[in-house]
């Protein structure tokens, strides 16, 4: 190796492990256990998903507004997804809909017993969106619901409701690049958001599942509260020859947490770091990413860790990938004006990873307008 691409590899890697360096320096303290229940996130992107969660040095689409604003820099025209739907569900939604509806018909030892070790969970994510160069503007409707049981000797029930709407705003700038000559480029971005939200999840005793109504769900939920909260994120890209790309980025997002008013549940902040190769083909690529998602949560790291892999063609990409340490897929078909993406992945609801693994299931439906 030259002593020239030996220079550019050490300031590639200086530069990664400076940064997260510097912030988890910053902000080494570390947040309480969620030991019980999923690293729950503001927005969960469909292409990210699809990919295990690889996404922060990777974001270079609408998806960059919510994952990490660096990467908006990137963006080279104005397109406007005027339409963009997101529906989700469990397994044990899908597939076992009909028994779990009769579970309710009457409460009592049955219900609980029928819905056991089950994972009932469903979301429903509208997020029109418009970027420019450099800019990006999306609005975030999301409601998700959730009902899980398990531990049939003492039964450790889990009810959630959530309702989040706002907007969000993110802005990218490059340093260095081409107008410089130069084969690598840092990018910063940063993102605000306002957002109203109402209800969370919540353990309820056993004793009080048998007392759940309508008066209960609505204390439970609240009205709607509103809360502001800001990102921070950066990435930086090095053309090792005309087709391969290296990347790496990082992104603190709600920072300090997006906290709401009244008994609505906060966003918890989360730091993530990650790295990605990129190679291109004349009308084709393909991309190997990896991410290491809520350093700042006290849990098992294999539910931290994300692998991914993407191959675009013309009109048609398959994603896969290791979404903590369970496997993932998707498919994408891009008519240019309208897109529709499926995938499957799971989420681990315990401590550790592969002890509580839901499986769910993600359609995507969007239309939009490039320009």
């Amino acid at each position: 190796m030259s002593s020239g691409k030996a220079s550019y590899f050490r300031f590639f890697w200086a530069g990664v492990i400076g940064v997260v360096g510097m912030l988890s320096g910053m902000l080494s303290f570390e947040r309480p256990s969620f030991a019980l229940s999923e690293l729950r996130e503001l927005y969960r992107g469909s292409r990210a998903q699809a990919m295990g969660n690889a996404f922060v040095a990777v974001a270079d689409d609408e998806e960059a507004i919510f994952y990490n604003p660096a990467g908006l820099a990137g963006n080279t025209r104005t397109k406007i997804t005027y339409l963009a739907a997101d529906i989700e569900a469990s397994n044990d939604l899908i597939f076992g809909i009909g028994q779990n509806l009769g579970a309710f018909s009457k409460l009592g030892a049955g219900t609980i017993n029928t819905l056991m070790g089950k994972d009932i969970y469903g979301r429903v994510t509208l997020s029109p969106t418009i970027t420019f160069p450099g800019f990006g503007l999306a609005v975030l409707v999301d409601d998700q619901a959730a009902l899980m049981a398990k531990n049939m000797a003492l039964p450790h029930i889990t009810l959630g409701y959530q309702a989040t709407n706002g907007m969000q705003a993110g802005f990218g700038f490059a340093v260095g690049g081409k107008k410089r000559k130069s084969r690598g480029e840092l990018r910063l971005g940063v993102a605000g958001k306002v957002l109203w939200r109402r209800g969370g999840y919540h353990e309820i005793p056993l004793m009080n599942m048998f007392k759940i109504n309508a008066n209960t769900l609505g204390d439970m939920t609240g009205g709607f509260e509103r809360g502001m909260g800001g990102d921070l994120g950066a990435q930086y890209l090095f053309d090792l020859d005309p087709h391969i790309r290296l990347s790496a980025g990082t992104a603190y997002t709600d920072i300090l947490d997006t906290k709401f008013g009244g008994i609505a549940d906060s966003q918890p902040s989360n730091l993530s770091t990650g790295a990605a190769a990129s190679y291109h083909f004349k009308r084709a690529s393909t991309t190997v990413a990896y991410d290491y998602r809520h350093m700042l949560t006290t849990t098992d790291w294999r539910k931290k860790s994300h692998l991914g892999w993407e191959l675009s063609l013309p009109i048609v990409s398959v994603q896969a990938g290791l979404n903590q340490m369970t496997f993932c897929y998707g498919a994408t078909v891009d008519l240019f004006l309208f897109k529709i993406r499926a995938l499957s992945y799971a989420e681990d609801m315990a401590a550790f990873a592969n002890l509580e693994s839901q499986r769910r299931y993600m359609f995507r439906i969007d239309f939009s307008l490039r320009l």
